[in-house]
């Protein structure tokens, strides 16, 4: 592993992996809640109609078990209809939590990002210091190289 490699690559992919999990969770969720939302307002549609078939016209003869299978359908559907609620409201709740999730996630995945950035700025800050040593370790060798050359007494650099 190279010295710049950053030690936590393993940490940030499963971070990452776990966000990428959490928004595809998060759109499997959101697409239940459309199909729910959808048969909600098929629903609605057939109740309304059923509603206006069950009203005779004015002079008709009236069929008493006619009227009747239509309120027991109408029944049916009413409550299909208070499921079809109660079941999106789940579903919301679920889409709440998956959303909590993937905003969880992603803070996770920045605070690995600015880890890296931290540690890639701490390792070139490193790096330059242990560059800046060795210049000046050369330019003092040749000070003293030039100074012994001269026969000119060693002075302190202090």
């Amino acid at each position: 592993m190279s010295r710049n490699a950053f030690r936590l690559d393993a940490v940030e992919r499963f971070r990452k992996s776990q966000r990428d999990d959490a928004r595809r969770q998060l759109g499997e969720a959101l697409r239940a809640a459309n199909v729910l939302e959808q048969q909600q307002a098929d629903l609605q549609r057939e109740i309304v109609a059923a509603g206006a078939a069950r009203h005779p016209e004015i002079g008709a003869v009236i069929d008493t078990a006619k009227l009747l299978a239509a309120g027991r359908y109408d029944l049916v559907l009413r409550a299909r209809s208070q499921a079809l609620v109660e079941n999106l409201q789940k579903i919301e709740q679920e889409i709440n939590r998956r959303r909590e999730r993937v905003a969880n996630a992603e803070r996770d995945v920045r605070a690995m990002e600015q880890l890296r950035a931290r540690t890639l700025a701490r390792q070139q800050q490193e790096q330059q210091r242990r560059e800046n040593r060795e210049a000046d370790e050369f330019a003092l060798r040749g000070r003293r190289q030039r100074m012994m050359n001269d026969d000119a007494p060693l002075l302190p650099l202090n």
